[in-house]
């Protein structure tokens, strides 16, 4: 936790002088050059039935920590409009305006370096991008970078036990079509500054408010023990209502169990509005587990405990994560939230007050776990997948209505097996309810390893 007195720097490396003395080298633009996607030219969008469709990544330069090429770690679709869509290798930022058929760079990460305040160097890329999704046109929206410190970068690790590198963000307000870096402002009413040992695993701007935004990432022992004492709570998380500039930190009800998934903790529908899954255990003997969700009104100054579960879950059963998802799209079951896990999936439609678990999914074969779940013209879809990547077909569903019977849907094999879709932060329900878009990764033949990249959609009705 940096304050106003732990001030750090940027600046240039007495252990690298060829390195830059600013935290960009100039914007990282190079103006009138445009990338084909990934294969040399554009083999422009793909059209399968079901209503889906595929658009190419763009391709990138090798990552310096080991990736191959075209990994992207972070993609987002800008505001509603499907075409528009940025991804990120860490380095550089890409923009499409066509859905994949050519990407333009519009941010670079230049060579930096970065002085703690022990004076230790730690290097930065970009790993999240977050925007709002707002009813505002493309061009219109708030888009921020996370810049983490490089998890493999030897320097991080010395701070472990004390205080990490503060996290740095970059704005866009023109949708993505340009950044600048944002210099955190600490005041004396909100002297904190996120600190992070490697990339947020929540990086969330509500629908609601393009200026707010909530972080969550592992800090420093020593830092993260003084922020849960400021914040209480199980865990912390930063939240800025300044895009960026200022930050404050909340406590918050759960511990966060599976990091790569970010549905743990979602916005609502109304401002300062958040819903928080996990698992509550009673305190009195016999202790017993439940599936629990959190909703705070006001930002996550305060959580109201929810059970949607009235009964225990059994001794024996794991703790997975518990995703939540929240029915954005204007209309009758706007406000809606599903709860899903291993054990269930639960909807209510009162805040809360009220829960039903719907009907259990029948796998032809084999064990599936819930991956993702999302509303899409006001029906809840769930998407289930294998418990080892790329070893079991996924089982796509759509409920109808809260209690009808869940239909099976189609998913995509063109391009090898599932690995990934719709269980990350690159996911966002566009135009309106209509569409659901993200980064897919396919395996190809017996391979575990993901080798193929798509912007996937899937549009209904």
């Amino acid at each position: 936790m940096t304050t106003m007195r732990d001030r750090v720097r940027v600046g240039r490396s007495p252990l690298a002088p060829v390195l830059v003395a600013a935290l960009l080298a100039g914007p990282g633009i190079v103006p009138g050059i445009g990338l084909a996607a990934s294969g040399g030219q554009c083999a422009g969008v793909e059209s399968l039935p079901g209503g889906w469709t595929a658009g190419p990544t763009p391709a990138t330069a090798t990552l310096p920590v080991g990736e191959p090429p075209t990994s992207l770690v972070a993609t987002t679709i800008v505001g509603q409009d499907p075409l528009v869509a940025l991804a990120t290798d860490g380095v550089s930022v890409f923009r499409t305006t066509d859905r994949g058929c050519n990407w333009q760079p519009v941010f670079t990460v230049g060579a930096i370096d970065y002085y703690s305040a022990n004076s230790l160097a730690t290097g930065y890329s970009v790993t999240n991008i977050a925007t709002g999704h707002d009813v505002r046109p493309a061009n219109q929206q708030d888009v921020y970078l996370a810049l983490s410190p490089n998890p493999l970068n030897a320097f991080s690790m010395v701070t472990l036990f004390g205080a990490a590198p503060p996290e740095l963000l970059a704005a866009s307000h023109d949708g993505g079509r340009t950044f600048n870096v944002v210099a955190p402002q600490p005041s004396v009413a909100n002297p904190i500054v996120p600190e992070c040992l490697s990339a947020p695993a929540l990086f969330v701007v509500p629908p609601t408010d393009a200026k707010r935004l909530y972080l969550q990432c592992n800090g420093g022992l020593a830092q993260s023990a003084a922020e849960q004492e400021v914040a209480g709570g199980v865990s912390v998380a930063f939240r800025s209502s300044d895009g960026g500039v200022s930050w404050s930190v909340i406590g918050l009800p759960a511990v966060v169990r599976y990091p790569t998934d970010p549905h743990w903790i979602v916005p609502g529908v109304q401002k300062d509005e958040l819903w928080l899954g996990g698992y509550w255990s009673s305190t009195t003997a016999p202790v017993h587990t439940y599936i629990a969700i959190w909703h705070s009104r006001d930002g996550g100054d305060t959580w109201t405990r929810l059970l949607p579960e009235p009964t225990p879950l059994p001794d024996a059963a794991g703790q997975t994560s518990v995703g939540v998802a929240v029915d954005t799209a204007p209309g009758p079951g706007m406000g809606r939230v599903v709860v899903y896990t291993h054990t269930g999936t639960y909807a209510t439609a009162d805040l809360g007050k009220h829960w039903q678990r719907l009907r259990a999914v029948k796998f032809p074969n084999g064990v599936r776990v819930p991956i993702a779940a999302f509303f899409l013209r006001h029906s809840l879809h769930e998407l289930f997948g294998g418990v080892i990547t790329c070893k079991a077909d996924p089982v796509f569903v759509r409920y109808p209505t809260v209690g009808a019977r869940p239909v099976t849907l189609s998913y995509p094999a063109k391009w090898g097996k599932y690995a990934g879709w719709a269980a990350d932060e690159s996911f966002a329900v566009v135009s309106k309810g209509v569409i659901g878009s993200g980064l897919a990764t396919f395996c190809v033949g017996n391979s575990e390893t993901p080798t193929v990249t798509k912007l996937l959609s899937l549009r209904v009705g």
